[in-house]
């Protein structure tokens, strides 16, 4: 759907232009291990959802992706889990609650906190 905005919206903000940081391998294990609790739910021509995945990209993390107009029980994991069908959606799976964060902004917000560490560079 709307492939050529998909497109368009890499040609503007490539995910390969971002600069990743780069961590120890211990530091770097240790956030994949972290990241293993994180789904996101988006799709591929949402502009808030690119932002998202660019930060996801620069911080080279291995969280899952969950595209709600091609995986329909995606879209209905997001609904009956957060409420809504907004997106970008980031799931945390927290040993106390579960937690569906919204706006791409907390979002970025959460993961640079969570995972952009003193030991890791540009």
């Amino acid at each position: 759907m709307h492939r050529w905005l998909t497109k368009a919206l890499d040609l503007v903000h490539p995910a390969r232009s971002v600069t990743q940081i780069h961590r120890s391998a211990e530091s770097q294990q240790a956030a994949a291990q972290r990241a293993s609790h994180l789904v996101l739910y988006h799709f591929s021509s949402c502009p808030y959802c690119l932002r998202v995945r660019r930060e996801i990209h620069r911080l080279e993390l291995p969280i899952a992706m969950r595209d709600i107009h091609a995986d329909e029980a995606a879209h209905q994991a997001l609904v009956a889990g957060g409420g809504r069908q907004t997106v970008p959606c980031l799931y945390i799976e927290d040993s106390d609650r579960d937690i569906w964060l919204y706006e791409s902004a907390h979002i970025v917000r959460y993961l640079n906190k969570r995972f952009g560490s003193k030991d890791a560079r540009p």
